[in-house]
């Protein structure tokens, strides 16, 4: 059990709205940075008020540390799971948080390593890696206290549905790193929603062949709808809870037949069709192929369950970011919002007609409740999460609420945090921070010496890697 909180004042608590500037124009051109004195101000009390005045009372409180130097590791619930190898076989460990003890370790077959864990309710799937696996694989449930195995299916995780189901896929034809491209004659890919507590199976297809399939996004309990585009340019949406179709409609522009000689070439004009919130969106490169010009892109929404038509417009994307070819990312809700991500910039779009209400050169993190957390770009290096340049705006507006200088992000998976976990290292010690975009808080959670790398956290408890591989964690100050 946890010591009781501490007695003494509460951590320190920097209130962004402090930093919130002037109105800003819908077209913000750059990184937002507060007055220079109000930035110096901000540091000045972090360093006084939260990083030496209460020192003493900010030590997070150690909970385990690794004997070894995972190869990866996570939080979930409770437990912190953690991977000795990516070749097979190899073993997932499980430990209680709440006291730092080993609850149970699981080894995989000698044909095929596990990749990843997923935990719901009372059960954890180990999932196994396609890419190491030299026969058929399967997913294994076990009771997450005990480790017990509970239920075992061929096939692997393909995504977890909000209702307590889990989608597997499984084929004759499944090798590498997934299901390959195959001629018309190969073997059919099934699609089974199982029942996570129990195994058992509460429907199942044959998956369609299709050119495109999109997921809506995953809302913290798995996902709910898939949309399927076959080669004839058949749309069709699937309620992956129940398995029933709900909507269909032909768009000619998606379809993409097969050639005689079995060659199976994209072209280069293919819209692409995605899932952003209750929408249905094709995007269309209009025009706009090298580094310097314009880009334009055609953007349709249909209703997702229905597949009804409801708007089309026209958005400026700015300049590709690309020498050899137009590159975008995707369309995605962010909040109450439509965005249009792209190389160079983030377009924020009215849902209910996609009209454009503002534009960020920021690179955009995550939303919550209503507020966008951005990045300066020049501070992101791949996936890794961004050095610095952290603001926070209104989603529906743009209008800047408070920026984060001098703090870095150590969540390895921001976009699942809804208050992102900081860090900044002086001299020989970490600070960590969360910041709280509902109320526009920086709380000050704690410290621990040395330097550490990315790290996962949920609830009060933090994990992080050490410079020599083994993964730390600790329990928040005052909980």
């Amino acid at each position: 059990m946890g010591q009781p909180a501490d007695s003494g004042p509460a951590e320190p608590v920097i209130d962004l709205g402090e930093l919130t500037g002037e109105a800003q124009p819908e077209r913000d051109s750059g990184p937002a940075w507060p007055p220079r004195q109000l930035t110096l101000a901000f540091v000045a009390v972090l360093v006084v008020a939260a990083l030496f005045g209460d020192a003493p009372r900010l030590l997070l409180r150690p909970v385990l540390t690794t004997t070894f130097a995972p190869t990866d590791f996570d939080i979930r619930g409770n437990v912190l799971y953690a991977f000795d190898s990516p070749y097979a076989p190899n073993r997932v460990f499980a430990y209680r948080l709440r006291d730092g003890q080993p609850l149970w370790q699981v080894r995989s077959p000698a044909t095929t390593s596990y990749a990843r864990v997923e935990q719901v309710g009372e059960r954890t799937l180990l999932v196994p890696n396609l890419c190491t696996a030299a026969a058929g694989v399967s997913t294994v449930a076990v009771d997450t206290t005990s480790g017990r195995e509970v239920w075992r299916r061929t096939g692997t995780v393909e995504r977890l549905i909000d209702g307590g189901l889990v989608l597997m896929t499984r084929s004759d034809r499944m090798a590498g790193c997934g299901v390959v491209s195959a001629p018309a004659d190969a073997p059919p890919v099934y699609w089974d929603a199982v029942d996570v507590e129990t195994g058992v199976v509460r429907w199942s297809i044959e998956v369609p062949e299709s050119v495109q399939i999109s997921f809506d996004s995953d809302n913290g309990l798995g996902v709910r709808w898939v949309v399927f585009v076959a080669r004839d340019g058949t749309v069709t949406t699937r309620d992956l809870l129940t398995g029933a179709v709900t909507g269909q409609v032909v768009l000619a522009e998606l379809a993409q037949p097969r050639q005689a000689d079995g060659a199976q070439p994209v072209p280069d004009d293919l819209p692409d069709l995605m899932i952003a919130g209750s929408q249905v969106m094709v995007v269309r490169h209009l025009s706009g192929q090298l580094d310097n010009e314009p880009t334009v892109l055609g953007v349709t929404a249909y209703d997702l369950v229905t597949l009804a038509r409801r708007w089309t417009v026209r958005a400026e994307a700015g300049p590709s970011g690309v020498r050899d070819g137009f590159e975008y990312k995707n369309v995605d809700a962010c909040g109450p919002m439509l965005c249009l991500r792209i190389a160079q910039s983030t377009v924020f779009l009215d849902p209910r007609d996609g009209t454009e209400r503002w534009r960020s050169s920021m690179s955009l993190l995550s939303t919550v409740n209503g507020w966008a957390l951005l990045a300066d770009p020049r501070g992101l290096r791949g996936d890794q999460p961004p050095l610095e340049g952290l603001t926070v705006r209104d989603a529906r507006t743009g209008k800047l609420r408070g920026a984060v200088p001098g703090w870095r992000i150590f969540s390895a998976d921001v976009r699942r945090a809804a208050n992102p976990l900081l860090g900044v290292v002086t001299g020989d010690r970490t600070w960590f921070a969360r910041l709280d975009l509902t109320r526009m808080r920086l709380v000050t959670i704690g410290s621990a010496p040395g330097w550490y790398g990315s790290c996962a956290a949920e609830r009060e408890y933090v994990a992080c890697r050490r410079l020599d591989g083994s993964v730390r964690v600790w329990r928040a100050a005052g909980t």
